[in-house]
């Protein structure tokens, strides 16, 4: 499965609405989380400005190898 890649949408009232390419459409919800919906659109012609959204990874955690000292 692969993870969705969301672009914030430049073009709407207060510049937190996000889409993400699907099969057969789009997911768009808002920045916030409060609504998601699938806007339906088989060829993909949705022509809109759009900004890739950075989303920093999750802090890695190196744990070190399990040593003992015999």
């Amino acid at each position: 499965m692969e993870e969705l890649i969301w672009y914030r949408i430049l073009d709407n009232v207060d510049g937190q609405m996000l889409r993400a390419q699907v099969f057969g459409g789009w997911l768009v919800r808002h920045r916030n989380g409060s609504g998601l919906a699938f806007v339906s659109d088989p060829h993909l012609r949705w022509d809109v400005a759009t900004r890739p959204v950075f989303i920093p990874e999750p802090p890695r955690v190196v744990v070190p190898p399990v040593t003992t000292d015999d």
